[in-house]
């Protein structure tokens, strides 16, 4: 195996085109490293069909992805390298993005929080990324660069299958953007941990929405751990746009988030209790995305 360390991100852009289709990319190493050990999976066997040894690219020192940046708007730039611990704990998003930094949170223990990156959690793809769900749900873009440019792409995008995204062989994650918040806008995030999993996600609901004249403007739901990938479910927020949270519109949209519930590789049963476990903690994160709009409208007039 080679070990490159590259000192910017031009040079980490060469050695992942260079390396296209045996590279593997190394932030926090929660996901990768594991892998490493793993003589049964892709990686330890290289490409198999060129024969080329495996390269582990380490972009964990590069500056502009270690960094957080406010801009004047209120949007902030999460760099991918930055941990889920510096995330959640940064003021902007205590303040504006309450149930993202309740999803970082999810994400492990304090030892696993300050080593696994906000980037290297989207890009593992699992069913069970929290933090994925609740990116969802506020919105946010990927800006993913190669040598030959970049994009954006919305979170509820990148990840295709479990442990696929969208990125290409050569290109890189360098940063997550989230959106200006709205005035009356909050977000909120409920789960359930499996006892069985060493505390991952057994179900989990993000709800970010946006409170005008005591009415829901606008509306965003995303699902983890209930659905193949992380996913939105565009039918149930519907359910709840241009209305209060009476008890008619949260029994429509409790159904509809149950609807929206396909477990994957879940039996039968499993999904079906995975999904009223989620249309219960949907309930609990509307209500309380609701309560933090409030609040911070109360702020904002005062």
């Amino acid at each position: 195996m080679e070990y490159l360390a590259p000192t910017s991100i031009v040079e980490a852009l060469r050695s992942l085109h260079q390396h296209r289709g045996s590279a593997r990319v190394l932030a926090g190493g929660t996901s990768v490293l594991p892998a490493l050990n793993d003589t049964s999976t892709a990686l330890a066997g290289g490409d198999k069909q060129s024969g080329s040894a495996p390269v582990l690219i380490d972009i964990k020192r590069l500056a502009e992805l270690r960094s957080v940046t406010v801009l004047a708007d209120g949007a902030l730039i999460l760099g991918a390298a930055v941990t889920c611990q510096e995330a959640l704990s940064h003021p902007a998003i205590q303040k504006s993005w309450q149930g993202l930094a309740e999803a970082l949170a999810a994400t492990g223990p304090a030892q696993i929080r300050s080593r696994a990156t906000i980037g290297g959690k989207l890009c593992q793809a699992a069913s069970t990324a929290d933090a994925a769900a609740a990116l969802m749900a506020i919105d946010a873009c990927c800006r993913v660069v190669s040598v030959s440019g970049e994009r954006l792409i919305p979170v509820s995008e990148l990840i295709l299958s479990p442990g696929r995204t969208c990125l290409r062989t050569d290109e890189l994650l360098v940063s997550i953007e989230l959106p200006a918040p709205r005035a009356g806008t909050a977000d909120a995030y409920a789960r359930v941990a499996s006892r069985s999993s060493l505390g991952k996600t057994y179900a989990g609901v993000a709800v970010a929405l946006t409170l005008k004249d005591d009415r829901i403007d606008s509306c965003r739901v995303a699902l983890a751990a209930v659905t193949l990938v992380p996913a939105s479910a565009e039918r149930a927020a519907s359910m709840l746009i241009g209305n209060r949270l009476e008890a008619d519109v949260l029994a429509r949209f409790r159904r509809q988030v149950a609807g929206a519930c396909r477990g994957g590789t879940d039996s039968m049963q499993t999904a079906d209790h995975k999904a009223h476990v989620a249309s219960e903690l949907a309930i609990s994160a509307a209500r309380t995305a609701w309560q933090r709009s409030v609040i911070s409208r109360s702020g904002d007039s005062g």
